[in-house]
């Protein structure tokens, strides 16, 4: 999985980790340490950060298998995102597309 995809799981179910991994995925992705860095401030070997790093990613894809807030989310920013720009090309919306648009939304939630 790539790094940025780890980043984004991370913000969406990072709060289900333990304290630790999270503090070691923030390091590691967000402040951008390498696996030396984080080991000599936490006191701990790169292995063990590595591990860390590698547990957390696991349980991250893994609630993203069975929850998908992730991918909802993402789908349903890209459709808005179509929608409105389908909408600045056109100089009327009807009524019943809107609706239609705004169940289909409804239906990824």
């Amino acid at each position: 999985m790539k790094d940025l995809e780890i980043g984004l799981l991370a913000d969406f179910y990072g709060g289900l980790l333990n304290e630790k991994s999270r503090d070691i995925l923030d390091r590691f992705y967000n402040k951008d340490m390498s696996l030396g860095e984080i080991s000599s401030e936490l006191g701990i070997t790169r292995q063990g950060v590595r591990d860390y790093i590698t547990r957390a990613k696991k349980v991250l894809t893994e609630y993203e298998d069975k929850l998908k807030m992730a991918s909802r989310f993402y789908e349903i920013r890209e459709r808005i995102t179509d929608y409105k720009q389908n909408l600045t090309q056109s100089r009327s919306i009807e009524k019943d597309e809107l609706i239609f648009f705004l169940d289909s939304l409804l239906k990824l939630i």
